[in-house]
């Protein structure tokens, strides 16, 4: 019999810097792996500056997890000029709307729609190279991509697991859960924790008490009153300083994000003002705000809880729709003499980088209408926003939307989510940040405050802060569960083996000891009681005692199940994706349930339960039907007033009944699927 009992070890290693592309190798349960796949954008010339790929090999990735639709920008780089072979993960809507974004970035320069990506080698004593990449190529990229549903749960090598959850940040936008066999890690790129937009609110519930925790894209200043909300009514009131005028406002951004919020709050705001003659036009001018429009009614999964409500009421999610139909908001792919026509008296214009130029060329000249940057990447440069329309007589406005975590919103997250290793970029742990960046220029994080430095009240556990720099690696060593062993000839000769498909199991008990560097699991010495005392409940998992509580103070699944529900008292079957006895037992079985003195293996099918059911009883009506939350399904019996819930990837079985017999009963019958091995 083998056991493992090592160092999980995790290395991460930054391929920007906290201000730069946002990329991530990192090592993970035997998984090699890219968090995002971003790239800076320069808007004057549609140049995208990638991360250093080449500090790693390409051809050895495993896989590639996007977490937006920002994250996507250097993939097509990544695939089509570095033959990245691997799986690429993001959900459906990051997807649509980096599709869209990569769309917009191709139109933007001069000639044959394509990328142009900088490489930033990581020599930095190296020349900077240029590449191209068609359109046409980009697409063949993002074809390599494998959708993912929200919280849906994809398998890789090793027994490692990733689940896409709701970072909040914009539709689509997700945090990644990743679990392996022994312990769980949560990366946060871009996420908010504003409840006044569209997307569906953050995931905090999955990320409590996780191994480690790595927040990589944080806003750079702490200002507590700096949230969405505050902003938006910024911009509203200074375009509304236009339109009093007469003036068009023009905002330079794609039909993407923060944009949907704001075309809502512009148009609720313009029904506050009656004393204007004449209903404020909103314009998007985009080759792709048709598509992104589309794409954001079907993100209903992502949808905040007001939205989903509209849609349950028969509605639509967005305002956008009845706008549309009202003729209050205009969807141009290209500026046209009607379109203009309608701007006479003044509007709002939101126009992508492809047909800005040619848009400002025509309003840019009337010292009524104004530009208004709403780019959060010109936050601490606000001269460099206004730069590339300083020919122009228009007005320059600045109010940058960030709607990322801020510092302190970060350290709420921590508090909440009380990981025992916080990964978090450098900057935002100095007292002190340089005022420029390496090239002169002023930086990000001229004006961070820094995370402060918190050690959550957990026993015999304090947060580990491990600072992120670029192209240094972060290593973080972490004892796992198992060990490498064998049985004493003793202790073997009395095991009693079960064959489950061909495969020996057995159940033992034991302490071990070390002997010639090796560990052996021998026979408790006489006046031990080991079972009486304690037993695993997860195999490779924490002692606890025969009621079910944590023998070291916490409480354990199985001590909160029998707290739950004065009338039902619920049997729960638990079991990790993977144990030490996964190499006995063939693909498919794994430990479900554990008795006080079984162990029982198999899988537990609602087909087969219902059959067993109809068998026992052939006048009982048994309905099954989607299970809530994550449960596969959910069997109801309304003679016995019972219900079961089955969770078949966690191997989790909860018996829901009035009375304790009749849970016996339906116990039995769940068991009869099983392979039961005595302890």
């Amino acid at each position: 019999m083998s056991m493992k009992l090592g160092y999980n070890t995790r290395v991460q290693i930054p391929l920007g810097g906290g201000n730069e592309a946002l990329c991530h190798f990192l090592s993970f349960g035997g998984v090699d792996m890219l968090l995002d796949c971003g790239g800076g954008r320069r808007d004057d010339r549609g140049v995208i500056d990638v991360p250093s790929l080449d500090a790693v090999d390409v051809a050895s990735l495993d896989v590639v997890l996007l977490s937006n639709h920002t994250s996507v920008l250097a993939l097509p780089h990544l695939v089509e000029h570095l033959g990245f072979q691997g799986a690429i993960y993001a959900t459906e809507m990051t997807l649509q709307f980096g599709r869209l974004l990569l769309r917009e970035l191709a139109q933007q320069g001069d000639g044959v729609a394509s990328l142009r990506y900088a490489e930033r080698p990581s020599d930095p004593n190296a020349k900077q190279t240029s590449v191209a990449v068609s359109l046409a190529q980009a697409e063949c990229a993002l074809r390599r991509v494998t959708a993912v549903e929200y919280r849906e749960t994809v398998r890789l090598a090793y027994g490692v697991q990733l689940t896409a959850l709701s970072s909040g940040f914009s539709l689509g936008a997700c945090l990644w859960s990743l679990e392996s066999p022994s312990e769980r890690l949560a990366y946060v790129a871009a996420a908010s924790g504003d409840l006044n937009r569209h997307p569906k609110e953050l995931d905090l519930a999955p990320l409590v008490d996780c191994d480690a925790l790595i927040v990589t894209d944080i806003r750079p200043n702490r200002d507590p009153h700096g949230t969405v909300e505050r902003a938006v009514e910024h911009v509203v009131g200074l375009v509304q300083r236009v339109l009093d005028r007469g003036g068009v406002c023009v905002v330079p951004s794609p039909p993407l994000g923060v944009v949907l919020d704001l075309i809502e709050a512009l148009h609720v705001s313009s029904l506050s003002r009656p004393s204007r003659p004449h209903p404020t036009p909103i314009v998007l001018l985009s080759p792709s705000a048709e598509e992104a429009l589309d794409a954001a009614n079907c993100g209903a999964e992502w949808l905040c809880d007001k939205k989903v409500q509209a849609l349950y009421a028969g509605e639509s999610a967005f305002l956008h729709e009845a706008l549309r139909r009202s003729r209050a908001l205009e969807v141009a792919t290209a500026i046209s003499g009607r379109l203009l026509s309608g701007l006479q008296h003044g509007g709002v214009v939101f126009a992508s980088q492809g047909v800005l130029p040619d848009l400002l060329q025509i309003v840019g000249h009337d010292a009524r209408n104004a530009v208004l940057s709403i780019d959060p990447a010109t936050s601490h440069n606000a001269s460099s926003a206004v730069a590339p329309f300083h020919a122009l007589e228009l007005e320059k406005l600045v109010c940058p939307i960030d709607a990322r975590l801020s510092c302190g919103d970060v350290n709420q997250l921590i508090a909440r989510c009380l990981p025992r290793a916080l990964v978090v970029p450098h900057e935002y742990l100095s007292p002190a940040t340089a005022v420029t960046s390496e090239s002169g220029e002023p930086s990000h994080f001229a004006h961070v405050f820094p995370l402060h430095e918190l050690i959550p009240a957990k026993p015999k556990t304090e947060l580990v802060t491990l600072p992120l720099r670029r192209l240094e690696p972060v290593t973080l060593d972490r004892s796992a569960k198992y060990i490498e062993g064998k049985l004493s000839p003793e202790l073997a000769a009395r095991a009693i083996m079960t064959e489950v498909h061909g495969r020996g199991v057995a159940a033992v008990s034991g302490v071990v000891t070390v002997r010639n560097n090796e560990f052996v699991v021998e026979t408790a010495p006489r006046g031990t009681d080991i079972d009486g005392s304690a037993h695993v409940d997860r195999l490779g998992g924490r002692p606890t005692s025969s009621s079910g509580a944590d023998v070291n103070g916490a409480d354990t699944p199985q001590s909160r199940s029998q707290t739950t529900g004065s009338k039902r008292k619920a049997a729960t079957a638990f079991a990790p994706s993977a144990s030490p006895m996964a190499s006995v037992l063939k693909s498919g079985y794994t430990l479900e349930y554990r008795e006080g003195s079984n162990i029982v293996l198999g899988t537990v099918d609602e087909d087969k339960l219902v059959k067993h059911l109809e068998a026992h009883n052939p006048n009982m009506e048994v309905y099954v039907s989607q299970g809530p939350g994550d449960a596969d399904a959910m069997l109801s019996i309304p003679s016995l007033d019972a219900r079961i819930t089955l969770w078949k990837d966690g191997a989790r079985t909860l018996i829901e009944t009035a009375t304790e017999e009749t849970r016996r009963v339906l116990q039995d019958i769940v068991l009869a699927q099983l392979h039961t091995i005595p302890a």
